[in-house]
């Protein structure tokens, strides 16, 4: 929890998508990390580049999300998000035991990879679609 106390402060400098990246990146070096080995400093490195990519992803998607709406809509949106976010954390939290035991360490990390890939693929489809806009505003 420790980065929530600057994320806002990089999201006002740099920009919600910028930072967004980041949280992917440090997801991705996380399961590098994780699949080295699973010794205890392994663990606690892969551990802190997991919540440094939390962090950055859900605060930067979840400040980004209410730009996207009218003020009279940002509170229901924001907590749609939250209710559905947390609910699929609920069910990862419950179920990866299971999945760890079903398919091993090395799996487990090597599942983020698409889910890395997608999230970063519709980051690059946002910037473009906003440079568009850009271009054809008047």
């Amino acid at each position: 929890f420790a980065p929530s106390f600057f994320t806002g402060n990089l999201i006002s400098r740099f920009g919600h998508v910028p930072i967004i990246a980041l949280g992917l990146v440090a997801l991705g070096i996380c399961s590098v990390i994780a699949l080295t080995g699973t010794d205890l400093h392994q663990f606690y490195l892969a551990l802190v580049a997991l919540g440094l990519g939390w962090n950055f992803g859900f605060i930067g998607g979840t400040s980004l999300l209410t730009t996207t709406h009218t003020l009279d809509e940002q509170a229901k949106v924001q907590g749609l998000n939250d209710f559905l976010v947390l609910g699929l954390v609920t069910t990862a939290s419950f179920s990866s035991g299971a999945l760890l035991s079903l398919f091993g360490w090395n799996t487990v990390q090597y599942a983020m990879a698409p889910a890395l890939i997608v999230a970063g693929a519709a980051l690059v489809w946002l910037t473009a679609s906003e440079r568009r806009v850009s271009r054809t505003a008047p």
